[in-house]
């Protein structure tokens, strides 16, 4: 290994990590596709881990609060999706748990109206709160917090 390859490596995988937070693995297939060897990546991933470049907790969190905000996605579907980045159990959790609660009741609440008003089936009712609670739940929405919802409309 040589260690202008490495310093080149970590600069290049720093630029990376600098542009928007990434996970672990992102940085690893980034570093794998850019003909590193495995050794090199986890001299390179560990540099990076110690000197903030890469963080873990702080990718889920940030994850987490792009989602929620400018997706709308639901906990079910965030937490599925961060899945892929092979985080760690805990640190889902956490990063799900910082979403705030009363605006994420609000989050459903608004979607559910929202929808509930452009359904094309207005004549049958069934069909209006199934169509409705399959969208949200496709959104990531909790079946038990959604029904909840358009059972009040």
């Amino acid at each position: 290994m040589s260690d202008d390859r490495l310093k080149r490596g970590f600069a290049s995988a720093a630029k990376y990590c600098a542009f928007r937070e990434r996970a672990p693995k992102q940085v690893r297939e980034k570093l794998l596709s850019w003909d590193f060897k495995e050794e090199e990546v986890e001299e390179i991933i560990q540099r990076l881990l110690d000197e903030k470049f890469l963080d873990e907790a702080r990718f889920a969190r940030a994850f987490c609060h792009d989602k929620f905000e400018f997706n709308h996605w639901g906990k079910v579907k965030i937490k599925m999706e961060m899945g892929r980045f092979d985080l760690s159990y805990q640190v889902m959790e956490e990063a799900l748990n910082a979403i705030n609660e009363e605006k994420y009741l609000d989050v459903i609440h608004n979607l559910t109206h929202k929808k509930w008003n452009s359904v094309k089936d207005k004549g049958e009712e069934y069909l209006q709160k199934r169509k409705v609670a399959d969208y949200m739940m496709r959104k990531g929405f909790e079946g038990d917090q959604v029904w909840k919802v358009i059972k009040q409309l």
